[in-house]
C-alpha cells in the first residue's frame, strides 16, 4: 500500500512469532482496537472480515491488499499516510489489508484487528470519506475527544495499533518501554481522576487504557506541533535519548 521502491513495504507477519503479553495494556478480548466519538472499547462487535475473495491487491506494495469497493482516493490518501508514518517508526508489517468499516455503531470511525491484521475505515468506500472524517475529528478535537482535528486522525490511530503489534512482535525492548510509557500515563493529572476538568494531555480518548494512550500519542505526533507529552513517548517507542 506504500510507495517506497525498496521491495520490502507491507513484509508479512513471520507466522512464527508470538506476541508480547503486557499487563499494562488493555485491549478487547478479541485484540481489536477502535476508535469512535464515546471512547468505548467494550463489547466491540466484528464487522465482515475481508475474506480473499474480496480484496485487492496494492498496485504499489502486492502485499498489502484494499477490499473492494475502496475507493482510489482512500487507497491514494492510506498510500501516502502508511508511508509517512513508515518513514518516521520505521517497519509496519502488522497490517495485512485495508477494508470498509461497517460495524453498526455509527460513531466508530476505524479499527485494527492483532490477529488479522485487517485495517477498517468508516466511508472507506464513499466520495465523502474526507468531508465525513474531517467532521468528526474537529468535533471530537473540540471537546477533547481526539488528540488532533485532522481528517487523518482515525486512519493515524489505527496505524498507531498496528505499530504497537509491530514491537510487541519484534521489539526485544517493548516491555521496558511499555513501563515507561506506562509511568508517564499514570502521571497525568486526569490519570484514574473522575473529577478532572481541565484540558487533558493528550485527549479524553487516551485515558481508555494504555494502548489507546500509545495511540493516540502516535496519531498526533504526525502534526508539526505534538507537545511536550507526545514527544517523550514517541521517543520512548522509537528508542530515542
Amino acid at each position: 500500500m506504500t510507495v517506497d521502491g525498496l521491495g520490502n513495504v507491507g513484509t508479512k507477519l513471520d507466522k512464527t512469532s508470538k506476541v508480547v503479553q503486557h499487563k499494562e495494556t488493555n485491549t478487547t478480548s478479541s485484540g481489536v482496537h477502535k476508535i469512535s466519538a464515546f471512547g468505548d472499547n467494550s463489547g466491540t462487535k466484528k464487522s465482515t472480515q475481508n475474506s480473499k475473495s474480496n480484496v485487492e491487491k496494492s498496485s504499489n506494495s502486492g502485499i498489502i491488499e484494499f477490499e473492494k469497493g475502496v475507493t482510489k482516493d482512500v487507497k491514494e490518501i492510506f498510500n501516502t499516510e502508511y508511508e509517512n508514518m513508515r518513514k518516521k517508526f520505521g517497519n509496519i508489517s502488522t497490517i495485512s489489508s485495508v477494508g470498509i468499516l461497517r460495524d453498526n455503531d455509527t460513531k466508530t470511525y476505524g479499527t485494527f484487528y492483532d490477529n488479522s491484521g485487517v485495517l477498517e475505515l468508516k466511508f472507506a468506500n464513499k466520495k465523502n470519506f474526507v468531508s465525513e472524517h474531517t467532521k468528526m475529528a474537529k468535533e471530537m478535537n473540540k471537546s477533547g475527544g481526539w488528540s488532533t482535528a485532522h481528517y487523518l486522525h482515525a486512519l493515524r490511530h489505527e496505524i498507531g495499533h498496528a505499530i504497537q503489534l509491530e514491537h510487541k512482535l519484534n521489539d526485544p525492548l517493548w516491555d521496558n518501554k511499555i513501563e515507561q510509557i506506562s509511568a508517564i500515563m499514570s502521571s497525568l493529572p486526569e490519570y484514574n481522576n473522575i473529577e478532572f476538568k481541565d484540558d487533558y494531555s493528550v485527549s479524553m480518548y487516551a485515558m481508555e487504557n494504555l494502548d489507546e494512550f500509545i495511540s493516540e500519542c502516535i496519531a498526533k505526533s504526525m502534526m508539526k506541533k505534538s507537545g511536550e507529552i507526545v514527544n517523550k513517548v514517541i521517543k520512548i517507542i522509537k528508542g530515542v535519548e
